[in-house]
């Protein structure tokens, strides 16, 4: 089963990451993780994310992880998981920009055949 966890891990316990987790055996398969910052502005909390993966140069933004690499898992509350989500689709779309972006000097062919394999990705 898929969580939706805040963690640290043991190599960088001032970081907190966020991400949907499955723990399989002794290990953890963490999707789409997202460093968690918060900072003040005007006296108040501000909280935003950015991708612990870079996003741009993997095919696959998940890792699997021992689960005696995690310092501690958390659970989150259902705003910041409301907010990961968002945060996540955000990137996901901004991601898929830069893809087009790299196919802009491409043959209208190329870029139907390129929608059909997203399309059909996305169907199976």
């Amino acid at each position: 089963m898929t969580e939706i966890r805040i963690f640290k891990l043991n190599v960088d316990p001032r970081t907190n990451i966020i991400a949907e987790c499955e723990h399989i055996e002794d290990s953890i398969i963490v999707q789409n993780p997202m460093t968690i910052n918060i900072e003040m502005q005007d006296n108040l909390p501000v909280m935003f994310m950015k991708p612990w993966l870079p996003m741009e140069l993997v095919t696959d933004n998940s890792v699997m992880l021992s689960e005696f690499d995690f310092l501690c898992l958390l659970n989150p509350t259902s705003e910041v998981i409301e907010f990961y989500r968002t945060t996540v689709e955000k990137f996901k779309k901004k991601i898929e920009m830069i893809e087009m972006d790299n196919y802009k000097d491409i043959s209208t062919e190329d870029l139907i055949e390129f929608a059909e394999r997203k399309i059909t990705n996305m169907l199976n």
